[in-house]
């Protein structure tokens, strides 16, 4: 007897007065099929494009300019047969959501592009790689730093005293920088103590390569080229990110909050989406990134959740003096020109940056390594854990740098994520003569991580410290000087509400990030009734900036020189090293035996500043929106006993054409919001 096949009923989708779709199924197939042809008809041409960049395939379709962006990708991504194999890792319902959603869009596809490629896994699982290296990588700047020493070696003035200079720009923690987490963390834990004769071996142990030899082997790692292309074809491109958690105690309903605002940069169309969906065994709703299935910051109907970029030392370039390289060379293809060439290299360690016969190779090894599916697979999980510590052990195995937040209706809590190689010995901060075999000593585990509870007050971040003691490793991102003292004064309230964390997000996109950091040295003078706002025509903003670059030339200027460029310069000599010179925590002797009064007094001599201009959120056919210091995507939560209750806003539209391309510029340029679906 052969029974008659019931024909699975199709999804509904539902969008809202802004486009933003809403998925009900009754089987999760139909789901994400539904998913996939939702995002392709509002994102098909974004989407077909971040493939291509993704895969290094940009030239195929736009020609000769996109050549060198295409070597860089096919030099450092992934071969098919090795996203193939990350995609065979994901547990099979996953699988089978990626196989739909490429159903779904490629529905589309069949209507407005025909002649393209067909969407595949592949493709979901390059653009999930390139995202995740973007926003969840940290370390790698072991490079930088021997341009930066050689530089220095070249400086007169510090003849004698090149690592005491580079102990100042490059130190390894801060006492008084901000932490996340109140716990306290042992550094040896990651980077054993070294001396100033680890350092000399190590660089004695190094070639002699030049600064200009350097530079490309610098962009090369950190990917350049692709960056920029991205930012210029609306892709993702920039990091950054602040998210706040608020205990029922301190909320004036008694329900946990959440506040989320993923920093990705603004474009047109953004290089975020907005999704939401409902099958059996889900409920999810929030941001996604189109080519991605699924929800990446968001919530479900127990939990919400929030990301932050967690900037930890994933990376590290090692120098192996007898490397196996293997080469693989990958054609380019060129529209109406001819094709070229990119040689990818790499050891069993990793991508190989420089190489040279009888002398060894350096080769950027990075702890997630074709694991990156791990932290999707992580993210995947959030989207049915039942609370919080489900939330919390969903993630326990993520291989990407990130901050986790989360609340649900009994509390709120914190975790920092990634795959954190535990160091044998030598100096972070430059390349270590190796392997990861010799260099690593295996990975921190998620209890250790740093961590907390919200209980009695806020946790907050805006990528600063983790915890205190938590290690720089190669790149000096955590110090004194830091701006989530901004966020941290706008929520001072003793009960702080929904309108309380909008209102935070709203004057941290207008203050000056730095002022909290130096206003106790302008307690006289033009900037002593500042209270830091970068008010629209106000010339005390151009002031304070005037300001900070004398103090940095009277501090560094004479010792120190410009490093090439004065924007260089202004990144070295971070507000943190600022602050240590003035303190006079430094190796070498900024104030060069001057008072600091004095050296304070100068540096506020002849102080000007234009009115100031609020940098815009571009919105193409439309006005502006003021103040873009801001998240690409934000989301402001309240966990009741019924579930979760939220808004969102992610500018300037769901579309990249149509009706609803800009209709969400003037939510964000009001700081309104739009509703999330209420869960049934």
């Amino acid at each position: 007897m052969v029974l008659p096949i019931l024909a699975v009923p199709p999804a509904t989708v539902v969008r809202d007065s802004y486009g933003v779709p809403f998925i009900r199924a009754e089987t999760a197939g139909t789901a994400w099929i539904a998913v996939g042809r939702s995002v392709a008809e509002d994102r098909w041409k974004q989407m077909d494009l971040s493939r291509r960049l993704a895969r290094g395939k940009l030239a195929e379709l736009l020609g000769d300019a996109y050549v060198k962006g295409d070597v860089e990708v096919l030099k450092t991504a992934y071969t098919d047969a090795e996203l193939t194999a990350q995609f065979q890792k994901l547990p099979k319902d996953l699988q089978s959501a990626w196989q739909a959603y490429a159903v779904g869009v490629n529905e589309h596809r069949a209507k407005v592009a025909p002649d393209a490629s067909p969407w595949t896994t592949l493709d979901s699982m390059a653009v999930m790689v390139r995202l995740l290296q973007q926003f969840g990588r940290g370390g790698g700047g072991e490079l930088r730093n021997l341009a930066i020493l050689g530089y220095l070696q070249n400086r007169k003035p510090i003849q004698g005293q090149t690592l005491e200079a580079l102990d100042d720009i490059a130190w390894q923690t801060d006492v008084d920088a901000v932490p996340t987490a109140a716990m306290r963390f042992t550094s040896e834990s990651v980077f054993p103590a070294f001396t100033r004769a680890d350092t000399d071996r190590q660089i004695a142990a190094l070639p002699k390569l030049s600064l200009f030899e350097l530079l490309p082997l610098i962009q090369l790692a950190q990917r350049e080229t692709s960056t920029r292309i991205a930012e210029n074809l609306n892709l993702p491109f920039k990091t950054g990110s602040y998210a706040v958690v608020v205990p029922g105690s301190r909320s004036t309903t008694g329900e946990p909050l959440l506040l989320s605002g993923p920093q990705m940069g603004f474009r047109n169309p953004s290089v975020v989406h907005l999704i939401g969906m409902k099958a059996p065994g889900l409920e999810v709703q929030g941001m996604d990134v189109p080519g991605v299935p699924g929800v990446m910051v968001g919530t479900n109907r127990n939990v919400a959740w929030g990301l932050t970029s967690g900037v930890s030392d994933l990376e590290d370039v090692m120098f192996d003096p007898n490397p196996k390289i293997e080469s693989l060379s990958l054609t380019v293809a060129v529209k109406d020109g001819e094709g070229g060439q990119a040689v990818r290299e790499r050891t069993k360690d990793g991508l190989v940056l420089w190489k040279k016969d009888k002398v060894g190779a350096f080769v950027l090894a990075r702890s997630y390594e074709g694991d990156e599916w791990q932290s999707y697979r992580s993210l995947s999980r959030l989207w049915t854990a039942r609370d919080g510590g489900a939330a919390e052990r969903a993630v326990a195995d993520a291989t990407m740098s990130f901050n986790f937040f989360w609340a649900d209706k009994s509390g709120a809590g914190y975790r920092h994520l990634g795959r954190v190689p535990i160091r044998k010995g030598g100096d972070p901060r430059l390349p270590m003569v190796g392997t990861r075999a010799t260099l690593w000593g295996g990975f921190l585990p998620y209890v250790k991580m740093p961590q907390q509870r919200a209980t009695t007050a806020p946790i907050s971040n805006w990528n600063n410290l983790p915890a205190q003691g938590w290690p720089n490793g190669d790149t000096p991102v955590w110090g004194e000087g830091f701006r989530v003292r901004t966020l941290n004064e706008a929520l001072k309230r003793e009960k702080l509400s929904e309108e309380d964390l909008i209102a935070a997000a709203k004057s941290i996109s207008i203050a000056d990030e730095d002022w909290p950091t130096f206003r106790g040295y302008h307690k006289d003078g033009m900037l002593a009734e500042w209270d830091g706002m970068r008010l629209a025509g106000s010339e005390k903003p151009g002031q304070f900036r005037a300001w900070l670059a004398n103090i940095r030339k009277e501090l560094f200027q004479e010792k120190l020189g410009d490093f090439l460029t004065p924007e260089y310069a202004a990144l070295i000599f971070s507000t943190s090293l600022v602050q240590h010179a003035l303190k006079k925590q430094t190796s070498l002797d900024y104030l060069a035996g001057r008072d600091v009064t004095a050296v304070l007094a100068k540096s506020k001599e002849g102080l000007t500043g234009k009115p100031f201009v609020p940098p815009p959120i571009p919105v193409t056919g439309g006005e502006p929106i003021p103040y873009s210091n801001r998240g690409t995507y934000i989301q402001v939560m309240r966990i009741s006993r019924k579930g979760s209750v939220g808004r969102n806003v992610a500018p300037p539209g769901i579309a990249e054409d149509g009706p609803h391309r800009i209709d969400m510029a003037d939510l964000s340029r009001n700081w309104s919001f739009r509703s999330m679906v209420p869960w049934d």
